[in-house]
């Protein structure tokens, strides 16, 4: 298969806070995936399609006179046709790291299963 015809892979990155944290809403999250330019995120989730492999995601808020209030990263590894949720909290103050928990990879939206071939179908049960 080349490049062109490999399944995509997708990062789907959460970014959350405290509900009582309303002034958060008038800032928007940042953020990076192996050292790219830093993108600006919505608060909830943004859909990432990358092709499979290694990745560094990092986030961060920019907020007042903190330029990555929060920044965290961690490494997530997707295979073909996978997806992985990355998902950000912001700190409740701003000189401490947000919190990041990554989900375990499940397949991706739209990306099917192959069907199982004759060689590897389980043989029929025997006749009772």
């Amino acid at each position: 298969m080349s490049d062109q015809q490999q399944p995509s892979s997708v990062i789907a990155i959460k970014t959350k806070f405290f509900p009582l944290a309303l002034l958060l809403l008038l800032f928007k999250p940042r953020y990076s995936i192996n050292g790219s330019a830093p993108a600006p995120a919505p608060w909830g989730t943004t859909q990432v399609p990358v092709p499979p492999g290694r990745y560094q995601v990092e986030v961060w808020l920019p907020y007042l006179f903190f330029p990555q209030m929060g920044r965290n990263g961690s490494v997530v590894d997707l295979a073909a046709g996978s997806a992985v949720q990355v998902t950000w909290t912001c700190p409740w103050l701003f000189f401490l790291k947000g919190r990041m928990k990554v989900s375990e990879p499940t397949a991706a939206a739209g990306a099917s299963a192959p069907a199982p071939s004759a060689a590897t179908a389980p043989p029929p049960p025997p006749p009772a």
